[in-house]
């Protein structure tokens, strides 16, 4: 019996059966911004840095991760990210130019 579990439902995954790896990446996006002019903001800002750890400051700007999927979770997965509003990197919404009814499309 394998110890291969969905990472999302923990269902044993057989040795031979049909699974997926999700990788993702996700990390801060910065707009060019700093505003030096709000005094307390910036204290703040610098009070909560002191207090962070280093683990803790790097997942502000940087996380990874990799998942094995069995096919149910990763179609649920799927499902989910389709049915969300996209948005280029400019924030630019989606211009919703009709895939068809039913049909996932991701961008």
């Amino acid at each position: 019996m394998s110890n291969i579990r969905c990472s999302f439902c923990a269902r044993p995954l057989e040795p031979g059966s049909l699974r997926y790896v999700l990788m993702w990446k996700l990390f801060a996006d910065y707009d060019g911004i700093i505003d030096l002019e709000d005094d307390k903001k910036l204290e703040a800002t610098m009070v909560a840095v002191e207090a962070a750890t280093p683990d803790d400051l790097e997942d502000q700007i940087y996380m990874e991760s990799r998942h094995i999927l069995c096919p149910s979770c990763r179609e649920e997965i799927l499902d989910t990210l389709a049915s969300l509003e996209h948005q280029d990197v400019d924030g630019n919404l989606d211009d919703g130019n009709g895939e068809g009814e039913g049909e996932r499309k991701l961008h």
